[in-house]
């Protein structure tokens, strides 16, 4: 007897793993505020919008000295009294968007054969980084805000 071709053949459509509810909590959350403060009513310019708040959080706290525990100290305290979606988005680690832009980081690193460039190239690239993750993950929360967002178009 041989086993079913499903347990012995190859995978061809598994699904991704689900999103954290986290992310889909913060999107929500975010989404809201941006509606407030911008009164942007498609949710391609929300998703846009929140992914540039995120990625500025997370630029700021990547750039954070390691070594300063007052700053350190001050963000933690900041977020448990005024708890920002967008610095959640950017900083927690079961939605690790830190991982993307250091994964991206990496391979501009390993493309250019680990060489040194100027400050103004670094910079540029930098600014290429983010640009992409913005997009990438604008298009994730946009499709958060389709998903589960009654009210979204």
């Amino acid at each position: 007897m041989s086993l079913p071709r499903a347990l012995c053949g190859p995978v061809s459509a598994m699904a991704r793993p689900a999103r954290p509810p986290a992310e889909i909590a913060a999107v929500k959350a975010a989404a809201a505020i941006v509606r407030a403060d911008t009164g942007a009513t498609s949710n391609p310019a929300i998703a846009r919008e929140i992914a540039a708040r995120v990625v500025t959080a997370l630029i700021a706290d990547l750039e954070r000295d390691p070594n300063d525990e007052l700053a350190a100290a001050m963000a933690a305290v900041e977020q448990r009294l005024l708890p920002s979606p967008f610095v959640k988005l950017a900083t927690c680690p079961d939605i690790d968007t830190a991982s993307e832009y250091v994964k991206r980081r990496v391979a501009r690193y390993e493309a250019r054969a680990t060489r040194y460039i100027a400050e103004k190239q670094d910079r540029a690239e930098n600014a290429a980084i983010a640009d992409q993750l913005m997009e990438a993950i604008a298009r994730r929360y946009l499709e958060h805000l389709r998903c589960h967002d009654p009210a979204g178009m």
